[in-house]
């Protein structure tokens, strides 16, 4: 039971670490576009980055044993990060690349979904481990 609870724990670091880094990667591709700052390199490897951790977190999803529909879930994010870093690329001059805009919105809110389900997962196994003392107990023993 530690192994999976251990996996949890993770799988929520990493979950809400990748919202965070969406935040971040946006901002990288704002300044580049915005105000001419050279972060675009930065924001292609970083989107590599993005996609190793959403791949830690489908590893984690079945390691930690969580809910079928939030591995599914997992799983779908993966398959669209796998889309917005690495397909994209593979198609210059595709109108389909106009996806790379939209995709985005669809990663952070299924991220930030998966994130905040798994908190509560972890929260309801740290207040079944807490017990209330009786009358009788003390803190001191």
């Amino acid at each position: 039971m530690e192994r999976i609870h251990a996996a949890r724990m993770a799988y929520v670091l990493f979950a809400w670490g990748i919202v965070v880094a969406l935040l971040a990667q946006v901002s990288l591709i704002g300044l580049w576009l915005f105000s001419g700052q050279p972060t675009l390199a930065i924001h292609k490897e970083f989107g590599h980055l993005i996609f190793l951790m959403v791949f830690a977190l489908l590893i984690l999803a079945f390691v930690g044993r969580l809910p079928s529909p939030m591995q599914l879930a997992t799983a779908v994010l993966s398959v669209i990060t796998a889309f917005q870093t690495e397909v994209f690329a593979l198609l210059p001059g595709s109108p389909l690349r106009a996806f790379h805009t939209v995709l985005p919105l669809v990663i952070f809110f299924l991220a930030a979904f998966l994130a905040l389900s798994a908190t509560s997962l972890v929260r309801v196994r740290v207040e079944q481990a807490t017990f209330p003392l009786t009358a009788g107990e003390s803190r001191a023993n």
